[in-house]
């Protein structure tokens, strides 16, 4: 019976390590195209239109995001998020 309980504290700090890692790689890597396209150009209007339109595009999905994780099963749908939000974050960074 404990080691179930410790197998789940172990996939639960997992998780929590995982969903950091992948939060900082995110924000970092938005700031980094925000601070290129200062670089570039030499215009904060750029920079902060840039990082403007990824949270107005966060808050127009997250509704979708709360149906899409009600339809199914919830640690296959954290999983398949996990994998592909690290998939796109990979593609983003070796993209660029």
């Amino acid at each position: 019976m404990i080691e179930i309980y410790q197998r789940k504290n172990v996939l639960i700090s997992y998780s929590i390590l995982n969903r950091s890692i992948l939060s900082a790689g995110d924000y970092i890597y938005l700031f980094a195209v925000s601070y290129f396209i200062l670089y570039e150009t030499g215009s904060a209007f750029y920079f902060s239109i840039n990082l403007a339109i990824s949270v107005v595009i966060s808050l127009i999905l997250l509704p979708f995001a709360e149906v899409i994780s009600d339809l199914g099963n919830k640690r296959k749908t954290i999983i398949i998020g996990e994998r592909l939000f690290a998939c796109v974050i990979i593609g983003l960074f070796v993209y660029i």
